[in-house]
């Protein structure tokens, strides 16, 4: 099964802060950044140069199949 990454309605608009994070409610939905609740973060992005960055939700968004089967293979909340 191939997958594009990048062409996507996972992927969230670009972000030039200085500093965001990455959230996952485990609700069953999509893990998505966020620039001021750091209490729901669980990782942190330091972008000091402002560059824009795109966050792109996996887990609960992009279906990756296991090999020949129809069973979701395990994988990480997002890049």
């Amino acid at each position: 099964m191939k997958v594009d990454f990048f062409k996507t309605t996972c992927k969230e608009p670009e972000l030039t802060h200085r500093q965001f994070g990455v959230c996952d409610d485990e609700d069953g939905k999509k893990a998505y950044t966020n620039i001021d609740n750091t209490t729901k973060w669980i990782a942190t992005v330091n972008n000091e140069t402002e560059k824009a960055i795109e966050f792109i939700a996996i887990d609960n968004c992009i279906p990756i199949l296991k090999t020949d089967t129809e069973d979701q293979e395990s994988s990480c909340d997002g890049m």
